[in-house]
């Protein structure tokens, strides 16, 4: 199967379109970034933790966004530094501190998810909701097959 789908191009126009996909979105933050002042790796955790309320430490961004622990550690400081997250730690765990996005930033994470949306939604356009659901459940499953693959070739 796997022959199949490489000598079908199929794998090289994912992986092209994957990366493609990577930089565009990086991309379309850069004005916004750069008139704030932020880096990528910051415009990361701001909407990390804007799109999924749950996921609020640096050790879910560094699992969920895939980024490494020092750039999310850098990220947050700064952004602590400049009042745009805070951070509670746990009762249960001290080490465990809660982040949150603070008043200053709500603006500029606003203006960040506003374009984020803007790009999901050009990469659908065209795109009717049977197809969407047949890309979910196909991804769902390449999601699934991931782990399995990153746990035998990533994980020490």
């Amino acid at each position: 199967m796997a022959k199949k789908i490489f000598e079908n191009r199929l794998t090289i126009d994912f992986m092209h379109s994957a990366a493609k996909a990577k930089k565009t979105y990086e991309r379309i933050f850069h004005d916004i970034a750069k008139a704030e002042k932020l880096t990528q790796n910051e415009v990361d955790v701001l909407l990390c933790l804007w799109n999924n309320p749950g996921y609020d430490t640096a050790s879910d961004i560094v699992n969920y966004r895939m980024i490494s622990k020092s750039h999310v550690c850098k990220a947050v400081d700064s952004l602590t530094e400049r009042g745009y997250l805070s951070g509670r730690q746990e009762a249960a765990d001290r080490r465990k501190v809660h982040l949150k996005i603070e008043p200053p930033a709500e603006k500029v994470v606003r203006r960040l998810a506003v374009v984020q949306m803007q790009f999901i939604s050009g990469l659908f356009d065209g795109v009717t909701e049977e197809e969407q659901a047949l890309f979910e459940k196909i991804l769902d499953k390449m999601g699934e097959n991931m782990e399995g693959v990153y746990k035998k070739w990533c994980s020490n």
